[in-house]
């Protein structure tokens, strides 16, 4: 049993959940504060239609967001169950086979946003107006 195995093992669960919550933490707020600022930006340097433009596309980060979680997540759960019974060649089966799930639901995210990025940008809200701006941001978020 390697270290982080038996760090797993031992310590007192209050220490583990205060040990992963910290860069967890970190992470969701970075994320958030990177939404914040991108949104400043855009409304002070491009204006108020790239911003609308721009919050059309949050519903699709969202759903990007769920996939990734979803995977992770369950993944997560399949990793510790299989290290909790000493099962280590399972345990990273699981990692290598959700990497993989991963890159392929991203794949089909991106082309089928991709092609259905006017009918869907319309139904969250783009308007003429928007629609250029949303787009643009769009191509970035599904890339």
């Amino acid at each position: 049993m390697n270290k982080k195995t038996k760090e797993l093992a031992e310590l007192s669960v209050p220490r583990l959940m205060l040990k992963f919550f910290v860069p967890a933490f970190i992470g969701v707020f970075i994320n958030a504060l990177y939404n914040i600022v991108d949104r400043v930006f855009i409304g002070q340097g491009v204006g108020s239609m790239a911003l609308s433009g721009v919050s059309a596309t949050f519903p699709v980060m969202l759903i990007v967001m769920g996939f990734g979680m979803l995977i992770g997540i369950g993944a997560g759960v399949l990793v510790s169950i299989n290290l909790g019974k000493h099962n280590m060649h399972k345990a990273e089966k699981v990692l290598g086979s959700s990497f993989l799930l991963m890159l392929l639901v991203s794949v089909l995210i991106t082309v089928i946003g991709m092609s259905i990025k006017g009918p869907m940008l319309r139904l969250f809200g783009a308007t003429a107006e928007t629609s250029r701006y949303a787009n643009d941001y769009l191509n970035i978020i599904l890339a």
